[in-house]
């Protein structure tokens, strides 16, 4: 199966657009150009693939009604919620999740590696913080698999919320965020106070 993500309205291809096989517990991403392209060997046509991306609905077609080579998603209408005011501040603050001794949760790619996989990894609210509390900075580690680690590469950062079935949901991060890694950089990290997430009690991904 190959095939392309647009915007409904424009018809603009959508980069990084994350696609994900729940059964299979399997995910892929469109290029920078939108396309995409997979093999699905004996999973039953009643599956369903989910299309997300910051901004746009989410879409969950089955395979067999994946008949168009062209997905269109329609971008996304957010109601505003309650406004509250805090005072960011920089001199407090806590590392959660530290890679030392931990793994990261990723999802196998039915690309056959020819598009971006995904990784998904949950953060806890640190308890000490009572009111406010703010993503300040993330920070990514990349770990050499082959002889083309030192090659630059992108990815898209996404914030994500805990849905009531303590999976990833809905987007907290609103800008649609692309990453570059260069030449040898083993880590980098993403300055993030300006987009001002609050940290929701349950945590996130």
């Amino acid at each position: 199966m190959v095939g392309q993500v647009v915007d409904a309205v424009t018809s603009q291809a959508l980069a990084y657009v994350n696609i994900v096989l729940e059964e299979e517990h399997k995910g892929t991403s469109t290029d920078a150009q939108g396309r995409f392209s997979f093999v699905l060997k004996g999973v039953d046509t009643s599956a369903s693939l989910k299309f997300s991306y910051v901004g746009f609905k989410t879409k969950n077609i089955k395979l067999a009604d994946l008949n168009s080579r062209v997905v269109k998603l329609d971008p996304a209408v957010n109601s505003l919620s309650e406004v509250q005011l805090y005072n960011i501040t920089e001199n407090n603050s806590e590392k959660i999740n530290d890679f030392r001794g931990r793994e990261s949760i990723g999802l196998g790619n039915f690309s056959g590696g020819q598009f971006p996989s995904m990784v998904a990894r949950y953060y806890t609210r640190p308890e000490n913080f009572k009111a406010g509390c703010f993503l300040e900075e993330v920070e990514v580690r990349f770990f050499s698999t082959d002889i083309k680690m030192n090659k630059k590469s992108k990815f898209r950062l996404r914030i994500l919320e805990v849905g009531e079935d303590g999976k990833p949901n809905g987007d907290l991060l609103t800008s649609n965020l692309i990453i570059e890694r260069g030449d040898h950089r083993f880590k980098t990290k993403i300055p993030m106070l300006r987009y001002r997430i609050p940290i929701p009690k349950e945590g996130f991904f």
